[in-house]
């Protein structure tokens, strides 16, 4: 019996803005980095070793959806503060896209220095 692999789309949204990149973590995105699988863990990894690598980014803003899994929210709060030296922002106007008004009960705001 062949052990199949399920393959799962989800799309990574980065803005670029002042040298500085935000990424958002919608749940599904989330879900997808937390499952059992550890090789999905590496695709975080090999992204930041493309954006110091490639462009020279230093410091990532994360923007988490609060709408996914505590759980999930939790362990990967807990490897990103394994990899960078991450702080939590509490005011999300600082983060805010094209001045879009970012809800504090709906997002939670990283600043990682890699």
């Amino acid at each position: 019996m062949k052990n199949q692999q399920q393959e799962e789309t989800v799309q990574l949204y980065g803005i670029i803005k002042d040298s500085t990149i935000t990424i958002l973590i919608d749940e599904k995105l989330l879900n997808v980095i937390c499952s059992s699988s550890e090789n999905r863990q590496v695709v975080i990894v090999d992204l930041v070793d493309l954006l110091v690598d490639e462009f020279n980014f230093m410091n990532v803003n994360i923007l988490i959806s609060r709408n996914g899994n505590v759980l999930q929210m939790k362990s990967f709060l807990q490897f990103m503060s394994c990899l960078f030296d991450v702080k939590l922002h509490g005011d999300l106007s600082q983060l805010a896209i094209e001045g879009e008004v970012l809800d504090p009960y709906d997002w939670i705001g990283l600043s990682c220095e890699l």
